[in-house]
């Protein structure tokens, strides 16, 4: 939350007639009306700092949740432990050359979400030898829309990935063994399973 009252603040500061509470019942009310129940209070500050014509440069390269994350967040940094690994696959550029791509998907301890590499980052999962269950931070990421229009991170020119001991305590994330679901306690639809 802190990331959200930075953000806040930076719209009283710019709209000192709009208080707090006023902010957050248009929060609560652009969550309802966009977004069909997935935007985040972080998101929908930004939309309705838009909204009230206010310029955000707030600095976001601290560490965020991933259940904070949200798409339109440009320089972000996040932590997780990877639980999967896709193998690099290609596309067509609009300039007829071939491009490469690569997914990973991490989780913490509230939520799970989908990281791509694109092109000269996808060697990145080799050079640094990562692993299923491995803890990473990745930097300078930028957050869009997946097809699913949940939020996707994406690696860019300047982001990077870097392992972090397994040992450090600083994060309470699960291993994966942590974190198994006997099949017959599943009753409601879900997207990533161990």
């Amino acid at each position: 939350m802190p990331e959200i009252n930075k953000l806040i603040e930076e719209i009283i500061r710019q709209r000192p007639e709009i208080n707090e509470k006023k902010i957050w019942n248009l929060i609560n009310e652009k969550k309802k009306t966009v977004g069909a129940g997935y935007l985040t209070d972080s998101g929908a500050v930004y939309l309705v700092a838009s909204d009230l014509n206010v310029i955000i440069k707030v600095d976001t390269t601290s560490e965020i949740p991933l259940k904070d994350v949200y798409i339109g967040a440009n320089e972000i940094t996040v932590v997780g432990r990877v639980f999967t690994l896709s193998p690099i696959n290609t596309y067509n550029k609009k300039d007829g050359t071939e491009g490469r791509y690569r997914r990973l998907t991490i989780f913490d301890k509230d939520a799970f979400i989908v990281i791509t590499l694109w092109d000269d980052h996808v060697n990145i999962i080799d050079d640094i030898n990562l692993k299923q269950n491995q803890l990473i931070r990745i930097k300078k990421c930028y957050v869009k829309s997946g097809l699913d229009s949940l939020p996707i991170i994406n690696i860019g020119k300047n982001g990077s990935i870097e392992n972090i001991d397994n040992k450090d305590v600083t994060y309470k994330i699960p291993l994966i063994e942590d974190i198994i679901q006997d099949i017959s306690s599943i009753n409601t639809p879900e997207t990533y399973l161990a």
